[in-house]
């Protein structure tokens, strides 16, 4: 148990295995949702995006820019965005990764206790 435990800085006497395990199955629910909210939102900015560059409006309420300053600020803003998009999946994907093989060390150690 220990053995399974150490690469999470647990230990075996001061860990509730079932609370562990709770714990660690509601992170890696967050962790699942992150990921599909950080997909979503770079699905609905490259769309915005387009649709700006396409329209010269606001891909919400389809105002039309005044001057082509304003465009250009709300372009780079959503490129800005979009180019950190890949960046945050790879970090929750990570986090995601350890979280189930914590969550695949700690049920292994259920049926041993």
């Amino acid at each position: 148990l220990d053995k399974a435990l150490s690469p999470y800085g647990l230990e075996s006497q001061t860990v509730d295995l079932n609370e562990m395990i709770r714990v660690t199955e509601e992170t890696l629910r967050e962790h699942r949702s992150d990921v599909t909210m950080v997909d979503s939102a770079s699905n609905i900015y490259s769309k915005f995006l387009e649709a700006t560059k396409q329209t010269s409006k606001c891909p919400l309420c389809k105002r039309a820019f005044e001057h082509e300053a304003e465009l250009n600020k709300l372009l780079a803003k959503l490129e800005k965005t979009l180019t950190k998009a890949p960046g945050q999946m790879d970090e929750t994907k990570v986090k995601l990764d350890v979280e189930e093989k914590k969550l695949g060390a700690l049920t292994a150690c259920r049926s041993t206790w």
